[in-house]
């Protein structure tokens, strides 16, 4: 059996990528003999000394028109038992989707640079490819045309150095630099004589001997597939992805946990087999539930999660936003969950790559490092389109508790307390409305918040309250020091409570500060709360006649206000406009 190396190319428009892909092709005799003359005659009837390697990769129609890699494409070296798969993929900014996609599959990459345009924004776009959105660990540089330069030390030096200042803070990539001609041949499959500054390995040479660098893997880990009846016993389809599957396995279910052990193996119908290192079946001893799509290991410690950090690349016109819905399809399941931009920004544009913060529904995501380099990679659907809008790899998972807004309250802390919101008026003024608007507003900005909603309170830790006059100011007093607590972590209250009496507002305002205390009025006038009746309380004779405030108890309008907004003149979005600006959020 042949071993394979994948090796993702990509250069920026024009750099000669696919003539030095021809030329490895031409010279390693991997073309067919038509092929060859075909080449030949065409310098011929061009009346040009050099052949156009080129030719033998572009294959598109459009391609031909434009002069350009649209497409990714697969070309294949057989060199005596190892094989080379040139994953080449475009190289204009349009298509950069294209090319992340090559990268996400391959073992090396081979990136070319033309010497006279050094390192360019695009050539950079391919470098964070390369290092954020895969697991390849060497890069093979490039620098073409240096027989345009006549082969100039200085010339090659000056775009190796760009390189390497590049390439500083990623320690983990290994990268050799190569300065060869395309169109000459110098240093592609032999070292040329034309560049004695150059003591390193053609680029064939580069390419083989990274082959050796291929991850191996010491565990067991298999992806349940399918699962059948065969003999009257249940049998599961399985995906080895790491190590094998022999007889007496001792496996455990990471989903549930559950210990299993191998019985019978089965591959092509064949049960007389002693291991399986990639697709097969099993039978197990156990009488246990088992899902497709549950990963099973002989790694005990392995735990799952809900949460990851990863690094996503947008590839639609159609824009990635934080805390939006969407599906993540990796190569072992679908999981809905929703994402938060690491640098802040609420939008994730085409082509940009972001780092961000994965919160998955499913809490059975797998969270171990270990599989980092078989499931971390994923794609981004949205729910509703079903269009693929983007994909990413999972850079390390998280522990099971975090969760997105513990991120940002970590980040939080280190600042000043947070403003806090506190709305009054009579029931069905707009309070909750309101307070879940400015709550989706805050989101959107990334601004830690929390709503303390009066109903809610009043049915946990204000339960034992009554609507007394000591009771309104005691639940009143609870709710400030709530806040209070709240606002010193840096997240920002949104207190939606009636707070009917000018005496609890004031100690509210003294407990959180008065800087902090924003008091919103909102003056919607009795008659307008009663039609509206949102919670059915005005229509209830007995309670009108007792507790309900404005009819059966006092409410006192404050005067000491940051924000006064009558809500039945004005829209929602309106009333929170001018919250927003008031509050300079």
């Amino acid at each position: 059996m042949s071993d394979i190396t994948y090796v993702m190319t990509a250069g920026s428009v024009d750099d000669g990528k696919s003539t030095l892909l021809g030329r490895l092709l031409y010279e390693t005799e991997n073309i067919q003999i038509d092929q060859s003359e075909y080449l030949k005659n065409k310098a011929k009837e061009l009346n040009e000394d050099e052949i156009d390697y080129s030719l033998l990769l572009d294959g598109l129609i459009d391609e031909k028109k434009q002069g350009i890699t649209i497409d990714v494409a697969f070309k294949y070296i057989a060199l005596n038992k190892k094989q080379i798969v040139f994953v080449d993929s475009p190289g204009h900014k349009e298509f950069t989707k294209n090319m992340a996609n090559a990268v996400s599959f391959s073992d090396s990459a081979l990136l070319l640079l033309d010497i006279e345009k050094g390192v360019l924004d695009q050539t950079k776009k391919h470098i964070d490819i390369i290092t954020k959105l895969s697991e390849i660990e060497q890069v093979i540089f490039c620098v073409n045309k240096i027989d345009k330069v006549n082969y100039d030390k200085e010339r090659f030096f000056n775009v190796k150095n760009q390189i390497e200042d590049y390439l500083h803070n990623n320690t983990n990539i290994k990268q050799k630099v190569i300065p060869v001609s395309a169109l000459k041949g110098d240093n592609i499959t032999k070292i040329s004589d034309k560049t004695p500054y150059y003591s390193g390995d053609s680029v064939l040479d580069s390419i083989l001997k990274s082959h050796k660098n291929k991850k191996t893997f010491k565990n067991t880990s298999a992806r349940i597939q399918q699962i059948d009846k065969l003999e009257d016993e249940r049998v599961y389809g399985i995906d080895v992805f790491e190590g094998n599957v022999d007889k007496e396995s001792k496996l455990i279910n990471l989903r549930s946990k559950e210990k299993i052990t191998v019985k019978k193996l089965y591959k092509n119908f064949n049960n007389n087999i002693s291991k399986i290192d990639g697709y097969g079946s099993v039978s197990i001893n156990e009488d246990i539930n088992i899902l497709n799509g549950d990963i099973i290991s002989n790694i005990s410690n392995n735990t799952v999660t809900n949460s990851a950090k990863a690094t996503i690349i947008s590839i639609s016109n159609e824009e990635i936003i934080s805390n939006k819905k969407y599906i993540f399809i990796f190569n072992h399941k679908n999981i809905n969950g929703y994402l938060r931009n690491k640098d802040k920004k609420n939008k994730v544009k085409f082509n940009d790559i972001s780092e961000v913060y994965l919160e998955f529904e499913d809490s059975n995501v797998i969270g171990t490092d270990d599989f980092l380099t078989k499931i971390s990679k994923f794609i981004i659907v949205d729910p509703n389109s079903k269009k693929s809008l983007g994909f990413g790899r999972v850079n390390h998972f998280l522990d099971k508790g975090f969760t997105l807004s513990t991120e940002i309250l970590k980040k939080s802390t280190v600042n000043t307390a947070a403003k806090v919101v506190w709305f009054t008026g009579y029931s069905g003024s707009g309070k909750t409305t309101l307070a879940n608007e400015l709550g989706s507003y805050l989101n959107s900005i990334e601004k830690p918040f929390t709503i303390l909603d009066g109903d809610n309170l009043r049915h946990t830790i204000n339960k034992d309250l009554g609507f007394s006059y000591s009771d309104r100011i005691e639940n009143n007093r609870r709710v400030a020091f709530v806040a209070k607590i709240l606002s010193d972590a840096g997240i920002i209250p949104i207190v939606s409570l009636i707070s009917p009496l000018n005496e609890s507002r004031n100690e509210a305002e003294k407990i959180i500060g008065k800087g902090l205390f924003n008091l919103i009025y909102l003056s919607t006038p009795l008659n307008e709360c009663m039609e509206r009746d949102p919670k059915g309380l005005y229509s209830n004779k007995e309670k009108v006649r007792n507790n309900i405030t404005g009819i059966g108890s006092i409410y006192e309008k404050p005067t000491n206000y940051s924000t006064n907004i009558d809500t039945s003149k004005y829209s929602v979005q309106t009333c929170l406009e001018i919250i927003i600006k008031n509050l300079d959020l």
